[in-house]
């Protein structure tokens, strides 16, 4: 779920009073991401993202005009994608350069690392990175949930690091695609997403070690060891966080844990029972504010670990859309619905629904699904199959991509 925020601290805030949703300015149908953190990036007036168009085979990475909705261009990437398989991690723009990696799950698809530049329209380099995997790696099916692990890719003074599921950090030149160097950090799992800050990289793996790596010494700073149940693959889907001279990282065991981000030394943790994970959590102020267990969302101390509020929102939050923090504003997504929550009081200042498409309402297909998603959200409250991505937002707009059962969409929503 990284964002790539200036710091590369692994969350994303930013300063836009929204107390309110307006209505959507304008929907751009068949329309879905494929990126597995499920974000679009904004950028000097236009959308980028990777994302799919009415069920094809490959995903294509688009420009869309932000202010019309209009696709201004798109480059076809010519790497397989199945069904509902998010196989790319969002976009990272750098001085008019596109980053992003093509993560395949199946063993006969080779990982890849793109970079387009923007203002010419066309890649600058592809790279295969399946050679960076040992040849020894044996990614058998009874091991293979060992190294379902999803990176992204982290641009620090113009190098690019990822982590690779056999286990190691990898650097690359970041104008030329360049391999630079690898440090092996754990053999038996994935590395996961990564965080940066003052010349260490911070990563955590599917067996749920987490490590500081000095970028300057090529070499591990500190390595934390955890519980035997952290081990999991929804180690995945979180990040790192760095903030108030600490690490923050998130587990499976419903622990949220304070890491010394200089020494390694745990400070604090923070648990809760429940039957879900702990994930999603993004930095505020001073609390961090995240998923802890089952529909609850809490809001904790970065100081002292405890708790300072949490509500309980019915509905379960996608494992692959990570809330947004702007001003004193959490936006998040559960079911079929998006959210903003007051950070300070806890309570709900809005809520928006993926709208019916009345234009559909002859197809059968459509009707069908949308009658079983309004069924199941009469008897438990939450669509099933509805979903919101992240957010992105601007100073005055918000951009979202929704799949409502076989309904596909991106929309601008007004603030």
């Amino acid at each position: 779920m990284f964002r790539a925020n200036l710091q590369r601290t692994g969350s994303q805030d930013i300063d836009i009073t929204v107390n309110a949703i307006s209505g959507y300015q304008w929907r751009l149908n068949d329309f879905k991401l494929a990126s597995s953190d499920k974000t679009i990036v904004f950028e000097s007036g236009y959308l980028y993202c990777l994302a799919t168009r009415i069920d094809a085979m490959f995903a294509s990475f688009y420009q869309i005009d932000a202010e019309e909705g209009k696709i201004n261009w798109s480059l076809k990437i010519n790497q397989p994608i199945f069904g509902a398989s998010d196989y790319f991690s969002s976009p990272v723009i750098v001085d008019e350069l596109a980053y992003f990696l093509y993560q395949p799950m199946l063993q006969n698809l080779r990982p890849a690392l793109f970079c387009i530049n923007l203002s010419r329209r066309e890649f600058q380099f592809s790279l295969d990175i399946f050679e960076l995997i040992d040849s020894n790696f044996e990614n058998t099916f009874a091991d293979s949930w060992k190294f379902m692990t999803r990176s992204s890719v982290t641009i620090v003074d113009g190098s690019i690091y990822i982590g690779t599921i056999n286990g190691c950090i990898c650097c690359f030149e970041a104008e030329t695609g360049i391999f630079q160097w690898k440090l092996a950090l754990s053999s038996d799992y994935g590395i996961g997403y990564l965080a940066y800050s003052n010349g260490l990289v911070f990563a955590e793996s599917g067996g749920g070690e987490v490590y500081a790596i000095d970028i300057f010494s090529k070499s591990i700073n500190w390595k934390l060891n955890f519980s035997e149940f952290r081990k999991s693959t929804y180690n995945w889907d979180v990040c790192p966080i760095v903030a108030n001279g600490n690490v923050y990282s998130f587990s499976r065991d419903k622990t949220l844990s304070a890491i010394d981000m200089q020494t390694g030394r745990l400070n604090w943790q923070y648990s809760v029972s429940g039957q879900s994970y702990c994930s999603h959590f993004v930095a505020s102020g001073e609390m961090l504010i995240g998923k802890m267990a089952d529909f609850q969302i809490h809001a904790v101390d970065l100081n002292s670990g405890k708790k300072v509020w949490s509500i309980d929102i019915g509905q379960p939050m996608p494992p692959k859309s990570p809330p947004l923090v702007s001003g004193t504003v959490l936006f998040t997504s559960c079911g079929g619905h998006f959210l903003g929550i007051d950070t300070a009081s806890s309570k709900i200042i809005f809520k928006w629904e993926i709208p019916f498409r009345f234009e559909k309402f002859l197809d059968v297909e459509y009707l069908v699904t949308q009658s079983l998603n309004l069924a199941e959200k009469v008897t438990s409250g939450r669509p099933k199959l509805s979903y919101i991505s992240s957010p992105c937002i601007t100073k005055d707009s918000i951009f979202i991509a929704t799949e409502n059962a076989a309904d596909l969409a991106l929309f601008k929503l007004g603030i």
